[in-house]
């Protein structure tokens, strides 16, 4: 057994720093060089230590400096790996003050984009464009990274097709390449130009082992063109996959957005237990590491979840965050998705001049960087504004358009919130027929999505049509269709089930079937009362009472129905 050795430790700090500053120069960085070389033989993962002790020594003499090379470019790596950012950024500064690797300075570029910090990452980008040693391919990607972030798509795709070129031979930097590309289409709503990018790239890789990080970012791309289709299936194997693959690389930030992905997956569902689930796990994770831009994303993935849940006030608190942060690292794509969301917002409580003016907002960003599939989803939130504001005409205009961008673009969910509204114009046109043909097609499309919670407002709106139509029989079958789906789900997940409940009461009242439409009338006062409770501000639950028109409307007939008990 060896001897055990001797250490001695300073009792204060202070009496170290005052011991240390005694020492001339000299004997400082003489003494920094001696530890440094027992530290090495001794301790040689003790990487951070190495690092201070080499850097701090006489950096004229060629083992020292080589030393401080080596040990302060793999304190930044350890410190990049393990998301310790600032950590990172500081060995990598230290580093390039000695010599300005290329390689430092992209690892720097990934820190600062990790951290959203887009103006820095400009600035190191630019450095980078003039080592003349950096390797061209990856530069131009990292360019492609920022422009992309930065919503600048043209600029993206310039540069990605250049790298494209000059490595035509290398199927990984090929996937990378369609990949970045695929992105870019899907952010612009071309869906076949994104779905077929993916595919190239996922058969040039194959199942090979040594491309299983490119396979995981494609199985993500592939991912996200299939659930804007409506084909949640095959998304959420595609996200399944890209998950197992980043939890066995230790891929954390990409952990995180698998995670978001399956969340929003779970969201469009109806199942709000289960997306909060995964895009609180995400938010967990982007926290910890410090992706800024992974953080905005997943808020903005909440705030929809509050949202449709009731919680108005949460959703918008968590909607301005998202969008400080997408602010401050000018990408003006998630501006304009936030924007967006907080119309929405607006639309759900009533504040329809100020949701109007957000869409708008939002349709300037995303004409100004060219996302058509931005301006497509804001222009269906617009034509329903339009139509509470009782502007019909301009909203069916609104409407036809959006729809014609829809179709086109292939997202399925888009297509039938158009339709879906396109008939409650019908409807208070007096267009019957339409109204039923739109209404059917919506209910065809949410059972073969297996969507019966997103069928009542089309059930629903059938049953009204049919008695207006004076055909009750077929107006109670429909009704009777929609209790039936509402009572099983208790009223959660579809999007405003207190007014299906109204709209079967209205039915029912006309039938004179008074016990039943009592009892369904009770029922749409009991859940609008419950998504009154979740509100907690007070402007906001007052507008949600008195400016959404079938919530005023709720309330008017219970008074008349049920006297003021």
């Amino acid at each position: 057994t060896p001897e055990p050795q001797l250490s001695y430790t300073f009792r204060h700090n202070i009496t170290q720093e005052v011991a240390y500053r005694t020492l001339l120069e000299r004997q400082r960085t003489d003494l920094h060089f001696a530890v440094a070389q027992t530290l090495e033989a001794q301790q040689p993962d003790s990487i951070e230590r190495l690092a201070h002790h080499f850097s701090n020594g006489d950096l004229t003499q060629p083992p020292v400096r080589v030393g401080a090379l080596r040990y302060l470019g793999e304190a930044a790596d350890r410190a990049k790996r393990d998301y310790a950012n600032e950590t990172a950024l500081s060995y990598y500064d230290r580093a390039l003050t000695l010599d300005p690797r290329w390689g430092w300075l992209k690892s720097k570029v990934d820190v600062l984009h990790l951290m959203g910090r887009r103006e820095d990452e400009e600035s190191v980008l630019t450095l980078l464009d003039a080592a003349p040693e950096a390797d061209p391919v990856e530069r131009a990607l990292a360019w492609g990274e920022y422009y992309e972030a930065t919503s600048d798509f043209a600029a993206a795709r310039d540069v990605v097709v250049t790298a494209q070129k000059q490595a035509a031979a290398d199927p990984a930097v090929q996937a990378r390449c369609l990949s970045k590309l695929g992105i870019i289409a899907w952010r612009e709503g071309d869906y076949d130009a994104a779905k077929s990018a993916y595919e190239e790239a996922l058969a040039l890789v194959g199942a090979d082992p040594r491309f299983v990080a490119e396979e995981a970012e494609l199985s993500y791309g592939l991912g996200l063109v299939y659930r804007e289709r409506g084909e949640y299936e095959a998304a959420r194997g595609l996200f399944e996959r890209a998950l197992e693959i980043n939890r066995g690389t230790g891929n954390r930030r990409e952990e995180a957005r698998m995670l978001s992905a399956l969340g929003i997956i779970a969201w469009r569902e109806k199942d709000f237990p289960e997306a909060l689930h995964l895009q609180t796990q995400a938010l967990e994770i982007q926290k910890a590491i410090g992706d800024q831009s992974g953080i905005g994303a997943t808020l903005y993935s909440i705030a929809q979840t509050e949202s449709a849940l009731g919680d108005y006030a949460t959703a918008r608190e968590q909607l301005k965050y998202a969008m400080l942060i997408h602010q401050s690292a000018n990408n003006k794509w998630w501006n304009a998705v936030v924007l967006s969301e907080l119309g929405t917002l607006c639309m759900y409580t009533g504040n329809w001049n100020q949701a109007q003016n957000l869409l708008l907002q939002g349709m300037e960003l995303c004409k100004e960087i060219g996302a058509e599939i931005g301006i497509a989803y804001m222009l269906c939130n617009l034509g329903q504004v339009q139509r509470e504001k009782k502007l019909l005409l301009d909203a069916e205009l609104t409407l036809v358009r959006g729809l014609e961008m829809a179709d086109a673009s292939g997202d399925r969910l888009l297509e039938a919130l158009y339709v879906g509204e396109l008939a409650m114009i019908d409807f208070e046109n007096q267009n019957f027929d339409s109204a039923v043909k739109r209404s059917m097609r919506n209910v065809e499309y949410h059972f073969e999505q297996d969507s019966a919670v997103s069928v009542t407002d089309d059930l629903t709106r059938l049953a009204i049509v049919h008695q207006q139509f004076g055909e009750p029989n077929i107006a109670i079958q429909y009704a009777e269709q929609a209790i039936q789906i509402l009572d099983d789900c208790k009223g959660e997940g579809p999007d405003y089930p207190h007014r299906d409940y109204f709209r079967c009461y209205q039915v029912f009242s006309a039938n004179k079937q008074m016990e039943k439409a009592g009892r369904l009338l009770k029922t749409a006062c009991r859940i609008l009362q419950d998504k009154v409770n979740k509100i907690s501000d007070e402007d906001m639950r007052r507008s949600f009472l008195e400016n959404v028109s079938f919530n005023a409307e709720i309330q008017k007939e219970a008074e008349r129905y049920f006297g003021h008990d």
